[in-house]
């Protein structure tokens, strides 16, 4: 599913969300289906990336990150993604971060790596 044809939640301020190209999927998750967290994952190659998740910041602390990354290795575990070509999953976080606890939490291997930046103005 893209996502350039969905509609923009009329409780919501923010537009749609849109992928960037055809292989960026958006995931939006919440028990009470109010969109208090979201995450992106896209295809590269042999590898599919779980990145950009978010938690709106009221609800930090509940529990939706988690949610998020559980249904992530859930379509990892239930697709057949070797078939596919997937050999790699992987998510990235800062150090030190939330996130990165609960990637850790959830059972995601912890391998730090550079980050190269160039140009860039802190």
């Amino acid at each position: 599913m893209t996502n350039s044809n969905r509609r923009a939640n009329p409780r919501c301020p923010l537009p749609a969300p849109r992928a960037l190209h055809d292989r960026t999927r958006v995931a939006f998750g919440a028990a009470d289906r109010s969109g208090v967290a979201g995450a992106a994952t896209s295809r590269h190659d042999d590898g599919l990336v779980l990145g950009g998740a978010a938690t709106l910041a009221p609800h930090r602390g509940s529990g939706a990150q988690t949610a998020l990354l559980r249904a992530f290795q859930a379509a990892l575990a239930t697709r057949d993604l070797g078939r596919r070509g997937v050999k790699l999953a992987a998510a990235t976080a800062a150090p030190g971060s939330p996130s990165l606890r609960n990637m850790a939490c959830a059972g995601f291997a912890v391998h730090p790596r550079t980050a190269w930046r160039s140009g860039l103005s802190e």
